[in-house]
Protein backbone atom coordinates (compact mmCIF):
# COMPACT_ATOMS: atom_id res chain seq x y z
CA UNK A 1 0.00 0.00 0.00
CA UNK A 2 1.30 3.44 -0.82
CA UNK A 3 0.69 6.51 1.27
CA UNK A 4 0.43 9.85 -0.42
CA UNK A 5 0.73 12.14 2.58
CA UNK A 6 -2.06 13.39 4.80
CA UNK A 7 -3.33 16.60 3.25
CA UNK A 8 -6.15 18.34 5.03
CA UNK A 9 -7.70 21.75 4.65
CA UNK A 10 -7.05 24.47 7.20
CA UNK A 11 -8.86 27.54 5.99
CA UNK A 12 -8.03 27.45 2.29
CA UNK A 13 -4.64 25.78 2.70
CA UNK A 14 -3.80 22.13 2.38
CA UNK A 15 -1.91 20.73 5.35
CA UNK A 16 0.39 17.77 4.69
CA UNK A 17 1.36 15.82 7.81
CA UNK A 18 3.45 13.33 5.87
CA UNK A 19 3.43 9.67 4.96
CA UNK A 20 4.25 8.49 8.49
CA UNK A 21 1.10 10.08 9.90
CA UNK A 22 -0.95 8.73 7.01
CA UNK A 23 0.36 5.20 7.67
CA UNK A 24 -0.37 5.54 11.40
CA UNK A 25 -4.01 6.42 10.65
CA UNK A 26 -4.35 3.48 8.27
CA UNK A 27 -2.74 1.07 10.74
CA UNK A 28 -5.06 2.21 13.54
CA UNK A 29 -8.14 1.95 11.30
CA UNK A 30 -8.84 5.68 11.72
CA UNK A 31 -8.53 6.76 8.10
CA UNK A 32 -12.25 6.31 7.26
CA UNK A 33 -13.12 8.84 9.98
CA UNK A 34 -11.03 11.67 8.52
CA UNK A 35 -13.76 13.18 6.33
CA UNK A 36 -16.25 13.00 9.18
CA UNK A 37 -13.85 14.78 11.52
CA UNK A 38 -13.07 17.36 8.81
CA UNK A 39 -16.75 18.13 8.43
CA UNK A 40 -17.24 18.50 12.17
CA UNK A 41 -14.21 20.76 12.53
CA UNK A 42 -15.33 22.90 9.61
CA UNK A 43 -18.97 23.29 10.65
CA UNK A 44 -18.97 23.13 14.45
CA UNK A 45 -17.10 25.84 16.36
CA UNK A 46 -17.09 23.61 19.44
CA UNK A 47 -14.41 21.46 17.78
CA UNK A 48 -10.99 22.92 18.60
CA UNK A 49 -8.30 22.37 15.98
CA UNK A 50 -4.75 22.41 17.43
CA UNK A 51 -2.79 25.62 16.93
CA UNK A 52 0.55 23.88 17.43
CA UNK A 53 2.17 20.53 18.15
CA UNK A 54 5.04 19.20 20.19
CA UNK A 55 7.33 17.32 17.79
CA UNK A 56 10.51 15.34 18.38
CA UNK A 57 13.19 14.48 15.83
CA UNK A 58 15.33 11.34 15.60
CA UNK A 59 17.98 12.93 17.82
CA UNK A 60 15.47 13.58 20.60
CA UNK A 61 15.34 17.34 20.04
CA UNK A 62 11.95 18.88 20.84
CA UNK A 63 10.23 21.58 18.80
CA UNK A 64 6.87 23.31 18.77
CA UNK A 65 5.46 23.73 15.28
CA UNK A 66 2.21 25.03 13.84
CA UNK A 67 0.37 22.75 11.37
CA UNK A 68 1.53 25.03 8.56
CA UNK A 69 5.18 24.83 9.66
CA UNK A 70 4.95 21.06 9.93
CA UNK A 71 3.34 20.84 6.49
CA UNK A 72 6.11 22.91 4.92
CA UNK A 73 8.95 21.09 6.72
CA UNK A 74 10.89 19.21 4.02
CA UNK A 75 11.73 16.19 6.19
CA UNK A 76 8.47 15.89 8.12
CA UNK A 77 8.66 12.09 8.18
CA UNK A 78 11.77 12.32 10.37
CA UNK A 79 9.64 13.95 13.08
CA UNK A 80 7.28 12.36 15.60
CA UNK A 81 4.22 14.30 16.76
CA UNK A 82 4.21 13.89 20.54
CA UNK A 83 1.09 15.89 21.26
CA UNK A 84 -0.30 19.39 21.42
CA UNK A 85 1.86 22.46 21.91
CA UNK A 86 1.72 25.31 24.44
CA UNK A 87 -0.55 27.58 22.39
CA UNK A 88 -3.12 24.81 22.06
CA UNK A 89 -2.84 24.07 25.79
CA UNK A 90 -3.56 27.74 26.54
CA UNK A 91 -6.61 27.62 24.25
CA UNK A 92 -7.88 24.42 25.89
CA UNK A 93 -7.35 25.87 29.34
CA UNK A 94 -9.57 28.85 28.49
CA UNK A 95 -12.31 26.43 27.43
CA UNK A 96 -11.81 24.35 30.58
CA UNK A 97 -12.31 27.44 32.78
CA UNK A 98 -15.73 27.98 31.16
CA UNK A 99 -16.81 24.33 31.37
CA UNK A 100 -19.22 22.76 33.85
CA UNK A 101 -18.51 19.19 32.77
CA UNK A 102 -15.10 17.97 31.60
CA UNK A 103 -14.45 14.50 30.20
CA UNK A 104 -10.79 13.52 29.79
CA UNK A 105 -9.67 10.39 27.96
CA UNK A 106 -6.12 9.86 26.80
CA UNK A 107 -3.04 11.92 27.44
CA UNK A 108 -2.56 15.19 25.52
CA UNK A 109 1.09 14.21 24.98
CA UNK A 110 3.05 10.96 24.81
CA UNK A 111 5.01 11.75 27.95
CA UNK A 112 4.34 13.41 31.29
CA UNK A 113 5.61 16.80 30.22
CA UNK A 114 4.62 20.39 30.87
CA UNK A 115 1.78 20.43 28.34
CA UNK A 116 -0.09 17.52 29.91
CA UNK A 117 0.59 18.82 33.45
CA UNK A 118 -0.88 22.23 32.63
CA UNK A 119 -4.05 20.66 31.23
CA UNK A 120 -4.56 18.38 34.21
CA UNK A 121 -3.81 21.31 36.55
CA UNK A 122 -6.63 23.23 34.83
CA UNK A 123 -9.05 20.29 35.05
CA UNK A 124 -8.35 19.74 38.76
CA UNK A 125 -8.78 23.47 39.43
CA UNK A 126 -12.08 23.45 37.53
CA UNK A 127 -13.29 20.60 39.73
CA UNK A 128 -12.36 22.58 42.85
CA UNK A 129 -14.56 25.37 41.50
CA UNK A 130 -17.54 23.07 41.01
CA UNK A 131 -17.14 21.45 37.60
CA UNK A 132 -17.88 17.75 37.16
CA UNK A 133 -14.71 16.03 35.93
CA UNK A 134 -14.66 12.54 34.45
CA UNK A 135 -11.40 10.69 33.88
CA UNK A 136 -11.35 7.48 31.83
CA UNK A 137 -8.72 5.02 30.69
CA UNK A 138 -5.81 3.33 32.41
CA UNK A 139 -3.18 5.45 30.64
CA UNK A 140 -5.02 8.64 31.57
CA UNK A 141 -5.28 7.60 35.22
CA UNK A 142 -1.57 6.75 35.27
CA UNK A 143 -0.64 10.07 33.70
CA UNK A 144 -2.49 12.18 36.29
CA UNK A 145 -0.74 10.22 39.05
CA UNK A 146 2.61 11.01 37.39
CA UNK A 147 1.69 14.65 37.88
CA UNK A 148 0.97 14.15 41.58
CA UNK A 149 -2.82 13.89 41.43
CA UNK A 150 -5.13 11.12 42.58
CA UNK A 151 -7.81 9.95 40.14
CA UNK A 152 -9.99 9.01 43.11
CA UNK A 153 -9.55 12.21 45.13
CA UNK A 154 -8.97 14.95 42.55
CA UNK A 155 -11.64 14.03 40.00
CA UNK A 156 -15.40 13.66 40.37
CA UNK A 157 -15.50 10.27 38.64
CA UNK A 158 -12.83 7.96 37.27
CA UNK A 159 -12.69 4.61 35.51
CA UNK A 160 -10.00 2.46 33.93
CA UNK A 161 -12.40 1.49 31.12
CA UNK A 162 -11.48 4.17 28.60
CA UNK A 163 -12.89 2.72 25.38
CA UNK A 164 -16.10 1.47 26.99
CA UNK A 165 -16.67 4.80 28.72
CA UNK A 166 -16.23 6.69 25.45
CA UNK A 167 -18.81 4.40 23.82
CA UNK A 168 -21.19 4.95 26.74
CA UNK A 169 -20.72 8.74 26.68
CA UNK A 170 -21.45 8.68 22.94
CA UNK A 171 -24.81 7.04 23.66
CA UNK A 172 -23.89 3.60 22.28
CA UNK A 173 -25.29 0.44 23.84
CA UNK A 174 -22.87 -1.65 25.91
CA UNK A 175 -23.87 -5.34 25.85
CA UNK A 176 -22.58 -5.91 29.39
CA UNK A 177 -24.72 -3.12 30.81
CA UNK A 178 -27.70 -4.40 28.83
CA UNK A 179 -27.33 -7.85 30.38
CA UNK A 180 -27.05 -6.36 33.87
CA UNK A 181 -30.19 -4.31 33.21
CA UNK A 182 -32.10 -7.34 31.92
CA UNK A 183 -30.96 -9.40 34.92
CA UNK A 184 -32.05 -6.62 37.29
CA UNK A 185 -35.47 -6.43 35.63
CA UNK A 186 -35.91 -10.20 35.75
CA UNK A 187 -34.87 -10.39 39.42
CA UNK A 188 -37.22 -7.62 40.53
CA UNK A 189 -40.08 -8.56 38.20
CA UNK A 190 -39.97 -5.29 36.26
CA UNK A 191 -42.21 -5.73 33.21
CA UNK A 192 -41.21 -2.70 31.11
CA UNK A 193 -38.83 -3.43 28.26
CA UNK A 194 -35.39 -1.82 28.43
CA UNK A 195 -34.85 1.22 26.22
CA UNK A 196 -32.72 0.13 23.27
CA UNK A 197 -31.16 2.11 20.43
CA UNK A 198 -33.12 2.03 17.12
CA UNK A 199 -32.51 -1.13 15.11
CA UNK A 200 -30.94 -3.10 17.95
Amino acid sequence: MSYHGLRRERGHKKIDFGDKTEKFLWDKGLHPLIKQVQSLARNDNRIIVPLDFKVVDYSGNTFHMTPEQLSEYPEKDTLSIYGIGPNTVALFNEKIKESKTIYAKGSPTKDADQESKELFDAIVEARRKGAITILSGGDTNARVEEHGYSAQNDFTHFTLAGGATAEYMAGNLLPGLLMLDLSHREFWGIKEDPILPPGY
